[in-house]
């Protein structure tokens, strides 16, 4: 497996605490789906729940984070675009997330939505949401 680039740590300390990294601690980019079967809590609790993809960068941070609500809306973050009146891109880093849920994508299905739009916060900052 060293050849790949992932390796595994035990543990790792963290504001004071362990976190398993297992195997998914990797010097590559990495890519999660997951549903949220449960509405926002906010203001936009309407829009239902959703599906979650995510672009985590060889540091275990997220780089991109892509949000699809069953009621249509459909809202991206990245490094370009952090956040907006809607949310913005999580800060919970690979080793801190509960695997058992997530099922790991590649590259091409995460880019495919990526491009797709169109993207409710697209507007929202001014800014660019391409990156």
């Amino acid at each position: 497996m060293a050849g790949r680039g992932v390796f595994s740590i035990p543990w790792v300390r963290s504001a004071g605490r362990s976190v398993e990294l297992c195997r998914w601690v990797a010097f590559r980019v990495r890519y999660l789906k997951y549903r949220w079967d449960e509405d926002r809590g906010d203001e936009y609790a309407d829009w239902g729940a959703s599906w979650w993809l995510t672009e985590f960068g060889p540091d275990g941070y997220r780089t991109r984070q892509i949000e699809l609500y069953d009621s249509g809306p459909r809202l991206r973050y990245s490094q370009a675009h952090l956040e907006d009146e809607f949310g913005g891109l999580g800060l919970v880093n690979l080793g801190e997330i509960d695997l058992a849920e997530q099922e790991e994508i590649d590259a091409q299905e995460f880019e495919a939505v990526w491009r797709s739009g169109p993207w409710y916060n697209a507007s929202s900052s001014g800014g660019s949401l391409l990156s």
